[in-house]
């Protein structure tokens, strides 16, 4: 029993101290100043891997977008007009049928007539 009053005892005065040194005037801080504090660092680091990965992309790009151009650029030279295909001609007639209804069916001689390319002269240069 004594050590259970004592107990008791103890715990009132630490009950009156802790009272007693309670200030009323404090506030806690803003959680959000605390957030922020945190997710300040957070942000920085993810901001900072988005950047250095959008350079390495864009690096990319650029050379790409290069590589591409050269190899469009030499094969251009190289393009000629195929001079027994008749698609050109066809595609001609089908236009000319679409575009005048009353014009005259001329599809049947359209495997007759001969492909003449117009002047290539562009791409030979």
């Amino acid at each position: 029993m004594e050590a259970r009053r004592r107990h008791q005892k103890e715990q009132k005065e630490e009950q009156k101290s802790f009272t007693q040194s309670f200030d009323r005037s404090y506030t806690p801080k803003d959680p959000w100043a605390s957030y922020n504090a945190i997710t300040q660092g957070v942000d920085e680091e993810f901001l900072d891997d988005c950047n250095e990965s959008m350079d390495s992309l864009l690096v990319f790009a650029g050379l790409f977008s290069a590589v591409t151009t050269a190899l469009i650029v030499e094969t251009y030279k190289t393009l000629k007009i195929e001079p027994e295909s008749r698609t050109e001609h066809l595609l001609e007639l089908i236009l000319q049928k679409l575009g005048n209804s009353s014009a005259p069916d001329q599809t049947q001689n359209a495997s007759e007539a001969p492909f003449t390319p117009p002047s290539a002269g562009h791409l030979s240069k």
